[in-house]
């Protein structure tokens, strides 16, 4: 059975789960104490917003990458708020695992959705180079603008069991591989 494709942000079952995530992080910060008002309480909320924001945000980006951008900074907002959690519950703030538990059904989600957007930018079109992590290339190379890069570890749960730990996998189109390729050579020497 073959499910509709949303139309909007909120028929994602992602942001779904987001949305509750947020109200319950939102009740359960309001019982922190008064000092953590301008602390770890606005950074908990502001991090647990950004992740079904930059799930909307990213629904309507037009390209397969900026896609793929806004579910990552997705992604990191949802592990600085596992943090987040983590001191709270150390701090002795919450002690329920509500959240937690809510926090994990959503990371499973959006992990789901962002393989599938790396799919996606590993169809025809994009080419996927991996090349040393150390190696950057400079704000003085000048790399035309159709050169969209997108920057992967791979290393870490989602990459292959034989991966090299010191490779960076990075997205790119194919028409600019060329001017990438003279930019890192051009960096490394």
């Amino acid at each position: 059975m073959q499910r509709a494709s949303a139309r909007t942000f909120q028929d994602l079952i992602v942001w779904q789960k987001a949305h509750p995530f947020v109200l319950v992080i939102s009740r359960e910060s309001s019982e922190f104490p008064k000092s953590e008002v301008y602390g770890l309480t606005a950074q908990l909320r502001r991090a647990a917003v950004s992740i079904p924001a930059n799930i909307a945000e990213g629904f309507k980006k037009r390209g397969r990458l900026d896609k793929a951008r806004f579910m990552n900074m997705a992604q990191s907002s949802l592990e600085e708020m596992r943090y987040y959690l983590i001191l709270a519950r150390d701090l002795g703030y919450v002690s329920r695992t509500d959240s937690m538990e809510q926090l994990e059904e959503v990371s499973r989600l959006l992990g789901n959705l962002c393989t599938s957007q790396f799919e996606l930018l590993s169809s025809p079109g994009w080419v996927s180079v991996s090349v040393p992590a150390s190696v950057s290339v400079p704000a003085s190379v000048s790399i035309p603008s159709i050169c969209a890069v997108f920057v992967r570890p791979s290393r870490g749960p989602d990459s292959d069991a034989d991966s090299d730990p010191d490779q960076t996998t990075r997205y790119l189109c194919r028409g600019s591989l060329e001017a990438y390729t003279r930019a890192i050579l051009a960096s490394a020497s």
